[in-house]
């Protein structure tokens, strides 16, 4: 059948982006330009639809925000602490068992569990070396000191074994290895001070 050609009008009168041909019962569309997308714009995308984005926005950025602040506080605490350096021993320093012995580092367990300190090390900057040899269970909470001299090991205290003082009085650095070599946690002093620190 022979049909007939009609030109496709917008609502609002504005020139369409398509003319739509008819051939009797068949169409074919035939676009005339490209549409325009700050039209598209300002008609697709309502005030209600931006207030809700600016609300999802602003949650997205609190929730962001308060996990970027959370996190850091765990790793800020080490699984074993170096909580005390008694670098000075008190008196003279005679080196006797007594006076070395009155040197020390204290270790904390700050987490929830045992934790077996088996090959860990303890050092100072001139790389005088402690060995945790065989298993040492650190309860969750506990504290172990390890003396600079001479002794018999037991659950609280370990000896260092030295017939010298490590800790250098006028500053030096703690540091607290464990199997692989990672550092877990240090302490350092640069002034005789008190003759200890706390870290």
């Amino acid at each position: 059948k022979t049909g007939f050609c009609r030109k496709n009008l917008s609502i609002d009168g504005s020139t369409p982006t398509s003319n739509t041909v008819r051939y009797g019962r068949y169409a074919r569309v035939i676009p005339t330009r490209p549409p325009n997308l700050a039209e598209i714009t300002s008609v697709g995308v309502t005030p209600m639809m931006r207030r809700l984005a600016g609300i999802v926005a602003a949650f997205a950025v609190a929730v962001g925000g308060s996990l970027a602040v959370a996190a850091p506080a765990q790793a800020a605490t080490p699984a074993i602490e170096i909580t005390k350096v008694y670098y000075d021993s008190p008196g003279v320093d005679n080196r006797s068992k007594a006076s070395l012995n009155a040197e020390y580092v204290k270790l904390t367990n700050r987490r929830a569990r045992t934790i077996n300190l088996k090959n860990w090390t303890l050092r100072d900057k001139a790389n005088h070396v402690y060995t945790f040899t065989g298993n040492v269970n650190l309860a969750k909470g506990k504290s172990l000191v390890i003396r600079t001299g001479k002794g018999t090991n037991t659950a609280s205290t370990r000896y260092w074994g030295s017939g010298n003082y490590v800790w250098n009085n006028t500053g030096d650095t703690a540091y607290l290895r464990n199997a692989s070599g990672k550092l877990i946690d240090k302490c350092a002093w640069t002034k005789k001070g008190k003759g200890y620190t706390t870290c």
